[in-house]
């Protein structure tokens, strides 16, 4: 069962029993961006050690939103803000983030922003 198929169901591959279960002995190419490795890899490849130890986790630089590499099979899931990719390609939300701007006190582009 390829991984992408697992999102969403119980015992999916959000579950890290996930790891356990379906891939033992393999490594799963995951495209991620730079700043998504940074903040979740470190926990993702812990999670993946703790429950299947001979699980290898390899990100691989997500420079286009394109589902060519999950179609050919060169990449297992692929994480990122993503639109409709085909039919054939499950998309999953992991979650919702917030960003903020913070302008400098005298700058003229504050003036158009309001206060919280």
């Amino acid at each position: 069962m390829p991984l992408a198929s697992g999102l969403g169901q119980p015992g999916g591959c959000c579950d890290v029993g996930y790891f356990s279960t379906v891939h033992q002995g393999t490594t799963l190419p995951i495209r991620a961006n730079e700043g998504f490795v940074k903040a979740f890899g470190a926990a993702l490849i812990a999670a993946a050690t703790a429950t299947a130890p001979l699980v290898r986790l390899r990100f691989a630089p997500k420079p286009e939103k394109t589902a060519a590499y999950l179609r050919d099979g060169s990449a297992d899931l692929e994480i990122g803000v993503l639109s409709e990719m085909g039919p054939e390609v499950r998309v999953q939300a992991l979650f919702r983030d917030r960003f903020i701007g913070v302008v400098r006190q005298g700058r003229a582009i504050r003036s158009r922003w309001s206060a919280r």
